[in-house]
């Protein structure tokens, strides 16, 4: 595993694919050959996080339930309670995709940069949480709010379509043509913004995984409040 992928196992808080993500998906059987849909009860957050994950590993054959297992329900659609057997481990021999995160060091190089559009995950309460007094608030110099909660439609986290997502990235100045790197307080919160840029478009999408929580218990590194 390169130095990103290292990276990004430590910068899950906490992490919840041990070993590694590419072993992780080899025990639930999934290959490049599988279709794989997501879905949760936490407005899509973490099935997005877990498509970003598949395509982090080179899977890009993942999809999310659009409004989760709320949606299916409300279809009428028959849920279960029983777990399905896991299929056979898979032999896994896809590459990380390492452009798809931006460390530390290289995002705080680069808050200058036009090329670079920086976007906020984070809603309004978010950014108030300072870890039980462990980090500051605020957020990262020349960054753009787009909080998650703006991009669905409601509890069940259907996200808005796409002629929405992309008026809303515009109105942000946030320009699908642009290197876009989006941060939240952990990696794990940037999922669906990911997801959503995505749709609307947008090419080059990393993730800051290490976070607001990193960045801001750096105390060598800018804020603005």
């Amino acid at each position: 595993m390169d130095q990103n992928a290292a990276s990004y196992g430590q910068a899950l808080s906490p992490n919840p694919y041990p070993p590694g993500p590419r072993e992780w998906f080899r025990s639930l059987g999934i290959d490049p050959s599988t279709r794989v849909v997501a879905y949760d009860d936490r407005q899509s957050r973490d099935a997005a996080r877990f498509v970003w994950l598949m395509a982090f590993v080179g899977l890009e054959n993942g999809a999310v339930l659009n409004g989760g297992l709320a949606a299916w329900k409300g279809a009428g659609l028959p849920v279960s309670d029983e777990a399905p057997p896991l299929p056979a481990p898979t032999e896994l021999a896809t590459d990380i995709v390492s452009p798809m995160v931006i460390a530390t060091a290289e995002l705080a190089s680069r808050l200058q940069d036009p090329a670079l559009t920086v976007v906020d995950v984070r809603t309004p309460a978010e950014r108030n949480e300072t870890l039980n007094d462990t980090i500051r608030t605020g957020s990262i110099p020349s960054s753009i709010p787009i909080p998650w909660d703006r991009l669905i439609l409601d509890e069940s986290g259907q996200l808005r379509s796409n002629a929405e997502l992309r008026a809303i990235f515009a109105d942000a100045g946030v320009l699908p043509d642009r290197e876009i790197a989006v941060y939240g307080r952990f990696g794990t919160d940037t999922g669906l913004l990911w997801l959503a840029l995505r749709l609307a478009g947008s090419g080059t999408i990393r993730v800051y995984d290490e976070g607001w929580a990193i960045w801001a218990s750096r105390p060598e590194l800018p804020i603005t409040e």
